[in-house]
């Protein structure tokens, strides 16, 4: 990934939409619109390979809208420009992190002592359910 392009292409493409928050106000609450929402249509993206480009549409196809596009939402605070790097922040970090490869997993086999343990409990168990049967009728 070329990020200062990706990163620049970004900020080019994104799309800004101001609505009224519901988050804290005071006496203004229901006169500014301080909630950002930011949209940007992944596809169109420079700075990434095909490869990566598949693996992004993958990773978002259940945060992407009918059309393609990729929406993240700030209200946190009352300042608009505040939230407006919060929610672009916001979206590099949701592209960014479905770019991201999960590490391998190393197999691993369970200590003998986890055997022990096991077998130990389900001895205990059966002596336990031993002495809840009534005694033998032998006598």
């Amino acid at each position: 990934m070329d990020f200062p392009l990706f990163s620049d292409s970004l900020r080019r493409l994104v799309e800004y939409r101001f609505s009224r928050s519901s988050g804290p106000g005071g006496q203004k609450v229901n006169k500014t619109s301080s909630r950002v929402t930011v949209s940007v249509r992944p596809e169109l993206l420079e700075g990434i390979s095909d490869e990566e480009r598949r693996l992004m549409g993958r990773r978002l196809s259940h945060r992407l809208s009918g059309e393609g596009v990729l929406s993240v939402s700030a209200q946190d605070t009352r300042s608009r420009l505040r939230n407006q790097e919060l929610a672009a922040a916001r979206l590099e970090a949701v592209l960014l992190a479905a770019l991201e490869m999960p590490k391998p997993r190393k197999r691993s086999r369970p200590p003998p002592s986890a055997g022990r343990n096991r077998l130990a409990a389900k001895r205990r168990l059966g002596l336990l359910k031993d002495l809840r049967r009534p005694p033998s009728g032998d006598a």
